[in-house]
């Protein structure tokens, strides 16, 4: 689900998790961490039309009209949540009928071919002699691109109270829209944000704190139900421990008030490392 959300989310797909076994916030952030998690995740969920699910993981796609067009496990999700984006994208531009160079591309999003790898293929096309095939690339582009123009506004606005939240939310967006409008933009608020200090610091601090999380990773999977702080886990895994602590203090030091090196820490006091 988070690689889905990794390459459909600026081409307007959601992703919500919903957790369901009565865990602690902690617990949900660290399982969320420890599985590579990158969509929102809440805390309760329910299903209100007399058919709830009796079982878990369990997965439901709407479309963009709002309809439940999956339900089932996670692993039969991806067809449904591709056609379903790219019908969503094609519906967008309001034509029912295009012309013969843009209708190959059309129906591969409607069955859901990648929209990145479609968009790269309708670019060349807003330059067609046909003046109607130029005039529906430029519709179906415009389509495409609107996701991430929303992303470089939602960015805008946050950048002034949460810059490297900013920073991050646009790291991928130039790559996607590679060739548009969206690509300049992007580049232009990120060449802004890499010049504030703040995320110039949490992007220092963020290379150790990556393996801090790759360490947490590890960790959460081998203790199981075993206590992290427990004589037996610590002396099982006494060298990953002293180089985790050794990782925290050096990020302490050197970047003392970065969000990453609160988030690290939180992460070592799990299993009893202490950075005074």
């Amino acid at each position: 689900m988070s690689q889905l959300h990794g390459d459909l989310n600026s081409f307007g797909l959601v992703v919500i998790g919903a957790h369901t076994q009565k865990g602690t916030t902690e617990e949900i952030q660290a399982t969320a961490r420890s599985r590579g998690v990158t969509f929102t995740v809440v805390s309760s969920a329910s299903v209100k039309d007399g058919q709830d699910f009796n079982g878990i993981p369990h997965c439901m796609v709407f479309d963009h009209a709002g309809q439940c067009i999956y339900r089932g496990s996670p692993e039969g999700a991806e067809a449904s949540a591709r056609k379903a984006v790219g019908i969503a994208l094609v519906e967008d531009v309001g034509k029912s009928t295009f012309s013969k160079p843009l209708m190959p591309l059309v129906e591969s999003l409607k069955k859901g071919q990648s929209p990145k790898t479609i968009l790269q293929k309708v670019l060349p096309l807003q330059r067609s002699p046909d003046a109607n095939a130029a005039s529906e690339a430029k519709q179906l582009v415009t389509s495409l691109s609107k996701t991430g123009q929303k992303q470089i506004e939602a960015a805008e606005v946050i950048k002034k109270e949460d810059p490297y939240a900013a920073y991050v939310s646009l790291q991928k967006v130039p790559l996607t829209f590679k060739g548009t409008p969206v690509e300049t933009k992007a580049n232009a608020v990120l060449a802004e944000l890499r010049r504030n200090k703040v995320v110039a610091v949490e992007l220092q601090a963020h290379a150790s704190f990556d393996k801090i999380k790759k360490w947490d990773t590890a960790l959460s999977a081998a203790a199981g139900k075993v206590d992290p702080k427990g004589p037996e886990f610590q002396r099982a895994f006494r060298s990953t421990l002293k180089q985790m602590q050794t990782t925290l203090q050096q990020m302490k030091r050197s970047w003392p008030d970065s969000k990453a090196t609160r988030e690290a820490i939180e992460i070592g006091e799990k299993y009893a490392v202490m950075v005074p």
